[in-house]
């Protein structure tokens, strides 16, 4: 017995001890770390109408002006460190994923949110798809009802129009540009190479197909790029009302910091962005009929595979609204990335505006 007691003795003296205790204090707050994350991302009630917490902001509101800090500014400061903060009663749209979150995929390419990417961003096997800035989910083969039928080979066919814009065009973040075009990321406060693509969308519709389109030119990410969405949706609620002929409204973006190998594809003999559609769900915001947007997409994403193979790189599903509950037929697509040139991002908008008049002149959408 004296010989055991000793042994344990001598195994605590050692040190090990010390460290599993940290190894246990570590495990236990990224686990805590990881529900956080995932309840701020999951929850819709407002943190802060709760009575006591109210009354706890209300006081510390006055701390904070003592220091130089208003609402608008702790509110967008616990926006970004928790999720759950930024639910307030006058959001829009939250387009933060958390500060821990980003720094980490920033970092290491690895979402805390979603455990795969821990094996994918470290190990190549695991990395069939390249990592892209967010986890990905891409619809399961399945029959799309009311595809038409595409010929290859044969010229799209111009459909006779009536007065009023059928498509609605507007770019949320303006500044989105091409590095290998124009040698930066973003055109602070300008409209970039993004709304060049989105331009060029229109002419292609309205030239080539004859789809009368409208195209908004208003700059939605400056001086506040947090406030995108909350600036874009003005656009599009005013677009709306002022053509109420619209059938399709596109919000056009390009995808960031993406290998040029995942995002361009080679199509009739010439290198063209691939295209990623996305989805809004009723994670975050009420949007009862967001599965409607994602069937749209999904009729456009079986159109795209079938006349031109290649250029569509998936259907994204994400937590945000992304200002998708003011039409059915609302999408948010993304042009290649900023790995991508602006003629590369230019020749899938024509391709993109292909997709689009085929799937207007099959029926009524």
């Amino acid at each position: 017995m004296t010989w055991k007691i000793r042994r344990y003795r001598r195994w605590g003296n050692s040190g090990y001890l010390p460290v599993i205790k940290l190894l246990i204090t570590a495990i236990f707050f990224l686990a805590l770390l990881l529900v956080g994350f995932e309840v701020g991302n999951r929850i819709s009630w407002n943190f802060f109408t709760l009575p006591k917490l109210q009354t706890g902001a209300s006081e510390m509101l006055q701390v904070w002006r003592f220091v130089g800090l208003y609402s608008d500014d702790w509110k967008s400061i616990l926006g970004e460190v928790l999720p759950v903060a930024s639910y307030f009663p006058d959001y829009i749209e939250d387009e933060s994923r958390g500060f821990f979150v980003t720094a980490m995929q920033d970092i290491t390419a690895a979402d805390l949110r979603n455990p795969q990417t821990f094996f994918s961003s470290q190990i190549a096997y695991f990395n069939a798809v390249p990592v892209t800035a967010e986890p990905e989910y891409i619809p399961e083969d399945e029959p799309v009802p009311g595809l038409p039928p595409v010929e290859e080979n044969k010229e799209d066919p111009v459909i006779p129009r009536g007065a009023g814009p059928l498509v609605g065009i507007y770019c949320t973040h303006n500044a989105e540009s091409y590095v290998p075009t124009q040698g930066v990321e973003k055109l602070e406060g300008k409209n970039g190479g993004i709304f060049s693509v989105a331009q060029h969308l229109k002419d292609t519709l309205e030239n080539k197909y004859g789809i009368a389109s409208v195209l908004s030119s208003t700059i939605h990410d400056y001086p506040d790029w947090a406030k995108s969405y909350a600036n874009s949706l003005v656009t599009l609620q005013q677009m709306k009302k002022d053509y109420p002929t619209i059938q399709i409204f596109i919000d056009v973006h390009r995808d960031a910091q993406i290998p040029r190998a995942s995002t361009t594809a080679e199509i009739g003999g010439k290198q063209a962005s691939r295209i990623m559609f996305i989805v809004g769900s009723n994670a975050r915001l009420p949007h009862p009929h967001w599965q409607e947007n994602l069937a749209f997409a999904k009729k456009l994403s079986g159109v795209m595979d079938k006349m031109y193979p290649g250029l569509l790189k998936g259907v994204r599903v994400q937590d945000g609204r992304y200002n998708q509950h003011v039409s059915p037929h609302a999408i948010l697509v993304e042009m290649g990335s900023t790995e991508n040139s602006l003629e590369e991002a230019e020749l899938a908008a024509e391709m993109l505006a292909g997709v689009i008049n085929n799937n207007l002149n099959s029926e009524e959408i």
